[in-house]
């Protein structure tokens, strides 16, 4: 598309849903399966979702990352968010899977 049509016109977005993409982790101690099973059920019980790619997608510091990409009618966006991320989190406590914060581990050396 050129740059004067971007520039100087209206541009209209005629796609009927949009992206949300959601990621949380997962303690390496935590059961990977379990949690990913959880966070398919609760994508799948909503029906204003209507797409759903979800899998690990980091093995990072402290966590394992979960990560959601979920296609929704543009209205629904938010309620979504904050309704998926709600349930996730009371599901996992109440499954026991932890959701870690960054740490590190110090090692002092005495050398004396």
């Amino acid at each position: 598309v050129p740059n004067k049509h971007i520039v100087g016109e209206i541009i209209h977005n005629y796609s009927v849903t949009k992206k949300l993409e959601l990621t949380v982790g997962v303690s390496y101690s935590a059961d990977v399966d379990k949690a990913l099973e959880i966070v398919q059920g609760i994508v799948r019980k909503d029906e204003r979702i209507k797409k759903a790619s979800i899998g690990i997608s980091e093995f990072a510091d402290s966590s394992i990352n979960i990560y959601a990409r979920l296609w929704l009618p543009h209205e629904d966006y938010w309620d979504v968010m904050f309704s998926t991320n709600k349930a996730i989190h009371d599901e996992f406590k109440k499954n026991g899977i932890e959701i870690p914060f960054p740490q590190r581990d110090v090692h002092i050396i005495n050398k004396e």
